[in-house]
């Protein structure tokens, strides 16, 4: 029987939105690649422990719902990223806090795209392992600054629009063009869901980020070892699910707690992290045990095993309304101001994420969108015998980059059905 609980990590490959024109296009990719080049050491570090931060509090904070889980921690810091320089005082000293930015903004940016740039990946025959994009939509009655446009093409790669906020049809088509652009970077696995009030008279501007992986496995599940087996959920008890089986060459760590394997994709250093509890009902002290100390530690002793491993076929569809989320985070200033005067009286509106996942024997697609509203004041290797892991009760992952340790997806597993 499977019982236990297990926790993913997988890396991630990020790719800058491209723009219409392909003379900016290779002069955008011409000053990221220069970016990359005068990245340092200290830097990747930096911006690796800040986003990792944010993904460890942000699912400390969701752990607490129901079932599956899934959110992209990276997806939501690239998007605060952008918004950090229209923010000024307290907002601003927030924003950098939650998110996790300790290099000054002026080094940021660069880092940010430096460090995107060495993360792209595709495959030999030239498909996409992992995109990234950016996207955001002024009002006409707002005038961003030439310095702000500019940083937002040249470091985060954006496409920039505009709509009329005084006439409902101009703000319908700019969500329905957001929309569609979000359903097309993300390759219709996610499709673009804003609110018909997330673009509105009020509406100042909205940025938007996705993130889009579709990675092989290196050591591919065959589909005849795929049967059902027993999954166990303590509080809903057993019931079969289909579970992947394969003998394989992998990095494995274990103590009296947890086992912990490491499975690569083809052609990146994306790979995923499993954490699997001990024992079958402990998934919540596995949470609340994780920190980034912890995963660090781990990861780093982990060593090349044979291992017979019993995965679960699973997808997870999340969307989250962030905006409680972030303020018992700490962020509170921005949902009542503290932006500059080029934006009007703004305040941090709607932040809303929405996520998915599917894992199977050939390897892992998933995506997710971050959109943020600002919103005019007044509105809201030895031989022996194999290692044996089964992954068969609840279970937590992570979407993470191997050479940077940066985590883009998070989440759990409770119910693979």
């Amino acid at each position: 029987m499977i019982g236990r609980l297990f926790f993913v990590t997988l890396s991630l490959v990020i790719l800058f939105g491209a723009s219409s024109c392909a003379d900016e296009d290779r002069q955008l990719l011409a000053i990221r690649q220069e970016a990359a080049q005068n990245l340092t050491p200290e830097a990747i570090a930096q911006s690796a422990a800040g986003n990792n931060a944010l993904a460890l509090n942000l699912f400390r904070q969701l752990k607490e719902e129901e079932g599956n889980l899934f959110f992209s921690p990276y997806s939501l810091r690239q998007a605060f990223c952008m918004l950090s320089e229209a923010a000024t005082g307290e907002s601003l000293d927030q924003i950098r806090d939650v998110a996790g930015i300790s290099l000054p903004l002026a080094e940021t940016h660069p880092a940010e795209a430096g460090i995107a740039n060495g993360l792209v990946t595709r495959s030999p025959d030239g498909e996409v392992i992992f995109d990234y994009a950016n996207a955001i939509a002024v009002a006409e009655l707002v005038e961003p600054p030439a310095d702000y446009v500019s940083l937002l093409r040249t470091h985060y790669g954006a496409r920039i629009t505009s709509f009329d906020p005084r006439t409902r049809a101009s703000q319908d088509a700019a969500r329905r063009e957001l929309n569609n652009w979000i359903t097309k970077k993300t390759r219709g696995f996610l499709k673009g869901n804003l609110p018909p009030d997330f673009v509105n008279e009020d509406t100042a501007m909205v940025l938007v980020n996705t993130v889009y992986l579709k990675a092989d496995w290196q050591s591919e599940f065959s589909e005849r070892a795929t049967k059902q087996l027993p999954f166990t959920n303590p509080e809903s008890g057993e019931f079969e699910v289909w579970t992947m089986h394969g003998r394989k060459d992998l990095h494995y760590f274990e103590n009296d707690d947890v086992q912990m394997l490491r499975m690569r994709y083809k052609h990146t250093t994306l790979e995923m992290d499993i954490l699997l509890p001990r024992t079958v009902d402990g998934l919540p002290e596995l949470e609340e045990r994780l920190t980034q100390e912890a995963a660090e530690a781990w990861l780093s002793e982990m060593h090349g095993e044979k291992v017979d491993v019993y995965l679960p076929k699973f997808a997870i569809h999340s969307r989250h309304e962030l905006k409680p989320v972030l303020k018992a985070m700490g962020l509170e200033a921005p949902f009542i101001g503290g932006f500059k005067s080029w934006l009007g009286e703004v305040v941090l509106g709607q932040v809303l994420q929405e996520a998915k996942i599917e894992v199977d024997e050939k390897g892992t697609e998933a995506a997710a969108y971050t959109a943020m509203q600002m919103q005019t004041i007044g509105v809201e290797r030895e031989t022996k015998e194999p290692k044996v892991i089964r992954a068969d009760h609840p279970f937590q992952f992570m979407i993470r980059d191997s050479e940077t340790g940066i985590i883009l997806f998070m989440g759990r597993v409770v119910d693979p059905r």
